[in-house]
């Protein structure tokens, strides 16, 4: 979901993702700090990116939730 921000730094993207083309790290609960998240598509080269600083809302082997800085 892409929702355009009516105020400058305020657009919102929420990501859900799974599979093999995800390319995640096997063990989500060993992220460390500061974790940078990228998203690019790949016929226009737009790319998207955010950064997320601990505490995280919820971490676990197979889950990342948090809110960007």
């Amino acid at each position: 979901m892409l929702r355009e921000g009516l105020v400058p730094g305020k657009a919102k993207i929420l990501f859900k993702g799974k599979g093999d083309r995800l390319g995640m790290p096997p063990n989500l609960a060993a992220l460390t700090s500061p974790v940078r998240a990228q998203l690019v598509n790949d016929t226009s080269g737009i790319c998207w990116e955010a950064v997320f600083s601990a505490p995280f809302k919820k971490q676990d082997a197979t889950t990342f939730t948090d809110k960007a800085d």
